[in-house]
């Protein structure tokens, strides 16, 4: 059994276990002649959280087919990220239909995916009238779940029925695989949602890939492990220096707030929250204006600019550019969209 370790490990802990002379500071390995491995439990428990057990916390990588003709419906569909990523890792992919709504974000989809076919109104959706095809995908609502919101309601919201209409797709239609990405949330719905989906979510941060802390559940029924640590963008790689300095004005801010620090108001009382980071990341984009992360630039405090926040979200430039669509409506949008390369990294493992 071999633990290939991202962490330094204290010296007690790993004196007495063999090493790769090749691998000296990465590689852990436990030795047993007998076929049960004895201590493999207390291996995995002792060295899990140092890095990566093959058949454990981690499977060897396989690159999938590209060429591979994988037709998929889009749930809650939104501008489509979820889209631009199943087409970035195949290439070959076909689209039977999504659903979705909300006028403006069909106007952001439609402007990349202009032959998909919208079915609607979810909730009056027919799972019998829908093509046959290999992988259901949605990102329902996040704001009934969300441990961010002061009204959380669960499954009393109306659009928690929008899980419902996955689950009834997903009998219906009985596709090979399936991913249903939300937030972090309380264990109730989270059971919930994990027993009726018979799978357990994995959460990831989308920090591996982007200048944004955005952890997200991702359940689905195919093995994906935790990203390997690496080097990632931070908010100096992505922040327009010449952004407009239109800007909202902030009272009784510090005039010099610490070096290095990212700042992010919350204004859900009369006196407000100012909190900083120290990672260089941003915080979550959410839909709302009640919790925004400011930029410090030239003695102005700003908001985040659009592109930027499709920076966060690894989109490309002008991704939402739209004819007619405020910048409000496209921040809006960003916030409740999927964050692409974290969908590209699980549907790379399908």
């Amino acid at each position: 059994m071999i633990c290939f370790i991202n962490k330094r490990v204290a010296f007690e802990k790993a004196n007495g276990t063999e090493h790769n002379p090749d691998l000296y500071a990465w590689t852990l390995c436990y030795l047993d002649t007998d076929d049960n491995y004895p201590f493999a439990s207390q291996f995995v428990a002792t060295f899990g959280e140092y890095g990566y057990i093959p058949g454990v916390n981690m499977k060897f990588y396989k690159e999938p087919n590209m060429d591979r003709h994988l037709r998929y419906f889009s749930l809650c569909a939104g501008i489509g990220t979820a889209e631009s990523a199943i087409h970035s890792v195949y290439r070959n992919a076909i689209c039977v239909g999504f659903s979705e709504m909300d006028e403006n974000a069909l106007k952001v989809y439609r402007k990349h995916f202009l032959d998909h076919r919208n079915f609607g109104d979810a909730l009056k959706l027919d799972p019998d009238t829908l093509p046959d095809f290999d992988l259901l995908v949605g990102g329902i609502p996040c704001q009934p779940f969300s441990r961010q919101s002061n009204n959380r309601t669960n499954f009393d919201d109306e659009r928690s029925k929008l899980f419902d209409c996955f689950l009834q797709i997903l009998e219906s239609k009985a596709p090979q695989h399936f991913l249903l990405e939300n937030v972090p949330m309380s264990p109730e719905p989270q059971a919930k949602i994990s027993s009726d989906l018979k799978v357990q979510p994995v959460e990831i941060n989308a920090n591996h890939w982007t200048a944004q802390n955005r952890n997200r559940l991702y359940w689905c029924n195919w093995y994906v492990h935790q990203p390997l640590e690496k080097p990632s963008p931070t908010l100096q790689d992505i922040i327009q220096h010449d952004a407009p300095h239109a800007t909202t004005r902030y009272k009784d801010l510090p005039p010099h707030p610490p070096k290095d620090r990212v700042c992010s108001v919350r204004r859900n009382s009369a006196t407000g929250v100012v909190s900083f980071r120290t990672d260089g990341k941003a915080t979550t984009l959410v839909a709302s204006d009640c919790y925004q992360s400011i930029v410090l630039e030239n003695g102005n405090y700003r908001h985040y600019t659009v592109r930027e926040r499709e920076r966060l979200q690894g989109l490309p430039d002008d991704y939402t550019s739209c004819e007619g669509l405020r910048d409000a409506e496209k921040k809006r949008l960003l916030g409740n969209a999927m964050t692409l390369p974290a969908i590209e990294y699980v549907i790379r493992q399908l």
